[in-house]
């Protein structure tokens, strides 16, 4: 049944024709073999016989989608039952149960999902939600909300954000007005956490102003928040609040800025960000490239060439990749300066992009110009590359030009491999 999908209706036809002994049946629902169980589970279902469905229900050891399957052949009959036993089981099972009455769209059983909601476990939390999502009603909308601004768990808020997500979809009033009896009241930090965090992924540009508020909250968490939420609400009005956090004391506070104010402003914030891209903060440095790229695209290089000479290579090598995503041979002199830096990534970043755009013509150029250190470095850069279609080609003609003894051996060892 599990493993041939096309014998199966011809299977459960010929179980329904068994007489099946009772006590047969219910040895094999408790045998030790979990295969044995799975079998004569399929059997019970097959026969409508609910009075086995507790024992199938304890006995479920991992293959659950293909007790859901089966299982979905008791139809509404199930779902009373599980309204009778459901507290009998643990939290995974509950769980389970959950699912079952989620895939099988039953709306009567909202009450008893949102019982088990208040249980406080998480993975039953986050089953429950989810389920809730699928056949929840307006009157589930205020008692997920009141769970959300509750949770510490980034796992049971992203649920329970997913499930508040599909509701507002048919109940949005509801949604709005669960939002705002929080948004009034919220003084912890996972209610302010969580409320930006649904608020954003609903998009509800209505409450830009009240993110703004928390722009200037004292924990840089929610800050952080405050940003990723005004950068997915997308409100012009919202640039002047932000702009001043890219000067935040906090460097991850920064970071979100930049994204946000690129997002946000898009070639109207260009003149931020090139002052962004000299702050003596590297990580500063090196998002300013990236949102300069998103703004710009193509035009980016002008921006971005001097940076592959940053003395932070992390900087450098991203300046790299963005030259590489765009590149153009007219690039082969920004691209030279990179082979003199310091940092061994930037050599290897410049290496491969050289060889990803297929221009050997600048490595052999630059390399008779580079210091020992240098040179020693493109070889370590090299070994790294040794899956590239043009690695012996160019380990080759650099053999050619080598003097040195020990870096010219390097390169021989090199050609000689498969």
């Amino acid at each position: 049944y599990q493993r041939n999908p096309e014998l199966q209706e011809k299977l459960v036809a010929a179980i329904e024709k068994l007489e099946v002994k009772k006590d047969l049946l219910d040895k094999a629902l408790n045998s030790s073999n979990q295969e044995t169980k799975n079998g004569a589970a399929l059997v019970v279902v097959t026969k409508k016989d609910t009075s086995a469905i507790p024992t199938i229900i304890r006995n479920i050891q991992g293959n659950k989608d293909y007790y859901l399957k089966i299982m979905r052949r008791f139809g509404d009959e199930l779902v009373r039952i599980i309204h009778d036993i459901c507290f009998d089981f643990d939290d995974e099972t509950k769980s389970f149960m959950c699912k079952i009455i989620s895939e099988m769209g039953n709306t009567k059983s909202e009450s008893l999902l949102l019982d088990l909601l208040e249980s406080g476990a998480e993975k039953l939390t986050i089953s429950v939600a989810e389920a809730l999502g699928n056949i929840g009603t307006e009157k589930s909308i205020p008692q997920l909300v009141k769970i959300l601004v509750k949770s510490e768990s980034s796992d049971v808020t992203e649920a329970i954000v997913s499930s508040v997500k599909q509701l507002s979809r048919n109940y949005p009033m509801e949604v709005q007005r669960a939002i705002e009896k929080f948004f009034d009241t919220c003084e912890t930090n996972s209610c302010k956490r969580n409320l930006l965090w649904l608020v954003g992924e609903l998009g509800y540009k209505d409450y830009w102003k009240q993110a703004v508020l928390y722009l200037k909250d004292n924990d840089p968490e929610i800050r952080r928040w405050a940003l990723k939420t005004l950068r997915a609400l997308n409100v012009k009005e919202s640039l002047f609040q932000i702009q001043p956090l890219s000067f935040d004391e906090d460097e991850k506070v920064r970071i979100e800025a930049i994204k946000t104010i690129a997002r946000i402003g898009g070639k109207e914030a260009l003149d931020y960000l090139k002052i962004l891209k000299e702050d003596p903060n590297f990580w500063i440095r090196l998002e300013s490239l990236k949102a300069m790229e998103d703004i710009l695209g193509d035009n980016v290089i002008e921006y971005v060439e001097d940076k592959v000479e940053d003395p932070i290579g992390a900087v450098a090598v991203v300046a790299l990749e963005i030259l590489s995503r765009h590149w153009s041979t007219k690039l082969r002199p920004v691209l030279k300066k990179a082979f003199f830096h310091s940092d061994e990534e930037v050599i290897y970043t410049a290496l491969e992009t050289a060889i990803k755009n297929n221009d050997l013509e600048i490595i052999k150029k630059v390399y008779k110009e580079l210091p020992t250190d240098s040179r020693k470095k493109i070889i370590s850069s090299l070994y790294r590359l040794q899956v590239s279609e043009h690695f012996h080609k160019l380990v080759k003609e650099l053999i050619e030009i080598e003097e040195d003894p020990e870096i010219r051996n390097a390169l021989n060892g090199m050609a000689n491999v498969q």
